[in-house]
């Protein structure tokens, strides 16, 4: 596709081998918003698929969420973790899933990325339960998945997008000024196209699509917020998405709307912020 007629809705339509996500995840969706549904009936809907089932489990035994090797059931699970956690894992892993094939190489680190979004889901979700502004579990999905963008314009446009890589690091620009520079959209958007593709909530999309601008997210700003935030706190602790990541600033209304320019709650962030990066260690291994 010449470079002239490339948005972020083409690029999303022309990649064809991006599986649609599983049934499974849309029944469960379903059967959520109905209030007599019950703990069992959530776990024979994760049962249906013995691949998401086994992954499920695996990853809520990890030291990612403390209780490691003490649930046995995804039934278990849904009871210590609650409906929502368990949704979002099972939202978590199926896009993990769909791009497990995607290379790695030295411009682009897939390890890197995927450590990079368990920590910020991590700190996003610390962030929301400690400020109140928004909710732990959305904030948690929206931090995992808040870098797709970046993987889909890496299978679809790789010599595009390792010429931005490069370009940011040898100009110190941020990556989304240079993408936005060189291809006229920036993985942010792209992401969001995604995910509309993919029928996510609207919650998730647009804390997504401005996880960079939360002032720009109207109702979700404190979700976005909550990711802006992490993303900062963990790529400045060294848990980035990319080999030589260059920062915007921060912005100022999601500093406050998480109650990170009061200096104390600051200094608790920072301090436990880094048992979130090695906890996505754990996490993303497994």
């Amino acid at each position: 596709m010449p470079l002239e007629s490339l948005t972020a809705n083409s690029l999303a339509q022309q990649v064809k081998s991006i599986p649609t996500l599983p049934t499974v995840l849309t029944e469960l969706s379903r059967r959520m918003e109905d209030p007599k549904t019950s703990s069992d009936d959530l776990a024979q809907i994760i049962q249906q698929d013995q691949a998401i089932s086994s992954k499920v489990l695996k990853l809520v035994n990890s030291p990612f969420y403390g209780y490691s090797g003490r649930i046995h059931t995804i039934n278990q699970g849904i009871v210590i973790l609650g409906f929502n956690a368990i949704k979002n894992l099972v939202l978590s892993t199926s896009v993990i899933e769909a791009f497990k094939g995607a290379a790695s190489s030295e411009a682009f680190r897939m390890d890197l990325l995927w450590v990079h979004s368990a920590a910020v889901a991590g700190v996003a979700k610390l962030l929301a339960e400690r400020s109140g502004a928004a909710d732990p579990e959305e904030a948690f999905v929206s931090g995992l998945l808040h870098d797709i963008g970046k993987v889909l314009l890496w299978i679809s446009e790789p010599r595009l997008f390792a010429g931005c890589l490069m370009a940011s690091a040898s100009k110190r620009i941020p990556l989304m000024d240079v993408e936005r520079q060189v291809a006229g959209f920036d993985d942010s958007e792209l992401a969001s196209v995604l995910a509309e593709k993919w029928k996510f909530p609207n919650t998730l999309r647009e804390s997504i699509r401005w996880r960079s601008l939360p002032e720009r997210a109207g109702a979700m700003a404190p979700l976005a917020s909550a990711v802006h935030c992490a993303n900062v706190v963990c790529t400045s602790l060294g848990a980035a998405s990319v080999p030589k990541p260059v920062l915007t600033a921060p912005s100022a209304v999601a500093w406050e709307l998480m109650g990170l320019h009061h200096d104390d709650r600051l200094r608790n962030v920072l301090h436990e912020a880094p048992l979130r990066i090695e906890a996505a260690r754990a996490f993303v291994s497994s």
